[in-house]
């Protein structure tokens, strides 16, 4: 009964464990008066932006927003 029991308990906590899916991070940076010129990841070449371009090559840009 005890070996019956672990083994419900095993299998239980691995389908547990498969229906809890990881949700995605979103991060959303809204910025006033930033023109596409200003960041490197758009073709700005004045400025480096090292971090803000790790974040869009990983993630998703908006090339046409308005507001």
């Amino acid at each position: 009964v005890k070996r019956l029991l672990y083994c419900l308990t095993v299998i239980f906590a691995l389908a547990l464990q498969s229906v809890t899916a990881a949700k995605p991070n979103i991060l959303f940076i809204m910025v006033d008066d930033l023109g596409k010129d200003w960041i490197s990841c758009y073709g700005a070449d004045e400025i480096d932006t090292p971090n803000i371009d790790r974040l869009a090559k990983g993630g998703l840009k908006f090339h046409n927003a308005w507001s």
